[in-house]
């Protein structure tokens, strides 16, 4: 692998995980210029969360979570109107790497991407490259965005000491129905995977059968 792409991934994903509580190391399963996507595995995984993973997800499924992913922006005396966080084109790049990352996914491993895209901010629009880990936990999709196109990285993606995670003046997650911010870091969200799910984990016979019926009824 060309050691500049290398170099390329090593300084995008850097923020990512100097911030987690453990080291993390990060296997590459897809890079481009525009699209970086890997596993990260903590160097003690038995001092790591246990997520979800492998998981696999229904047709078109991935895709609807990532479109129902949106956030806010500072206007004169209030917030804008929710913004996808991805776009159209941002979807259909993303959605095919990370259903095989998740795939590919240990216990253990986070899911970390970073994609180059064009986001409206304040002011017209702008490039940039969003970037954050994704995991599966309970019934949920987890995502954390360390930085959004055209708007900068987030208050609470490197937080300092005494520093308030309220503090947040470039750009929120904006909750759509029956999703919510973890804690109050304003740049971590939980999404519901499937309709009924508010938590409590299933085996895989289980979720399996789950899925297909959801799927069933989502298709008549």
């Amino acid at each position: 692998m060309p050691s500049n792409l290398s170099s390329l991934f090593l300084l995008t994903f850097l923020p990512l995980l100097v911030g987690c509580g453990s080291r993390y190391t990060v296997e590459y399963q897809h890079q481009s210029p525009n699209l970086e996507i890997g596993l990260a595995a903590p160097s003690s995984p038995e001092d790591a969360p246990v997520f979800d993973h492998p998981n696999r997800f229904l047709p078109g499924e991935l895709d609807r979570l990532l479109a129902s992913i949106h956030y806010i922006i500072p206007k004169l005396f209030s917030w804008s109107d929710p913004i996808p966080a991805f776009n159209e084109d941002d979807r259909e790049h993303l959605t095919p790497y990370l259903q095989r990352a998740f795939a590919n996914a240990t216990r253990h491993e986070k899911i970390v991407f970073s994609i180059r895209t064009r986001m409206r901010a304040a002011y017209g629009s702008r490039s940039g490259m969003t970037r954050g880990e994704l995991t599966i936990q309970d019934g949920y999709l987890h995502l954390t965005l360390f930085s959004l196109a055209g708007q900068g990285m987030s208050s609470s993606s490197g937080p300092i000491e005494g520093q308030s995670d309220k503090k947040y003046t470039h750009w929120r997650l904006n909750p759509q129905p029956r999703q919510h911010l973890t804690s109050q870091r304003l740049n971590r969200l939980s999404i519901p995977i499937r309709a009924g799910t508010y938590g409590g984990r299933l085996r895989p016979d289980e979720k399996i059968r789950e899925e297909k019926k959801l799927f069933d009824s989502l298709t008549r």
